[in-house]
């Protein structure tokens, strides 16, 4: 191959590789990962097709529910907050618009895991207590086995301390 036809292929080749590198960012066809760093936590999150995979988000802080709680809360608070910024101050680049909507759709559509943990109180009756650790524990059960049956489970154990804790009221108040 003469060298002008070398460089003219060369050339060929990059601009190719541009316009079909150009050409997949815009699809964005393959899974990204990103982390960002909000109200004190790192969030891990994915996203395809210009959508924010749900499931990823702090998916690495599963197993610790207390902070995964706080960093899906926190997720929750990026989103918002980045579709307002962007709302707030648009730009030309295409990229822009894409993730604009990506982040105000998350923004509207991203829920995050409320959860708290905490001791009950050594005041209550020891039925109701119990009641009320059977339904914290099927709740946790729930988010690391999250099938028909531990839901209802969680129900049951639940509708059963809403239950109890009705008639305590009510005694309470006779």
């Amino acid at each position: 191959m003469d060298p002008l036809s070398a460089a003219f292929a060369a050339y060929l080749d990059t601009f190719s590789t541009t316009v079909t590198n150009s050409m997949e960012a815009r699809r964005n066809l393959d899974v990204q990962a990103h982390v960002v760093e909000h109200g004190g936590y790192a969030i891990a999150y994915q996203h395809r097709l210009w959508k924010i995979r749900d499931d990823s988000v702090c998916a690495d802080l599963r197993q610790d529910l207390e902070r995964y709680s706080g960093c899906t809360k926190a997720a929750a608070a990026w989103f918002r907050e980045t579709c307002s910024q962007m709302s707030s101050n648009p730009a030309d680049h295409w990229s822009h618009a894409k993730f604009k909507t990506m982040y105000c759709n998350a923004s509207v559509s991203y829920q995050p895991t409320i959860a708290a943990i905490e001791w009950s109180t050594p005041s209550e009756p020891d039925v109701l207590q119990s009641a009320r650790e059977a339904c914290s524990l099927a709740r946790v059960a729930v988010l690391g086995d999250n099938t028909a049956e531990q839901r209802r489970r969680k129900a049951e154990a639940c509708d059963h301390y809403e239950m109890l804790k009705g008639q305590s009221s009510i005694a309470d108040q006779e």
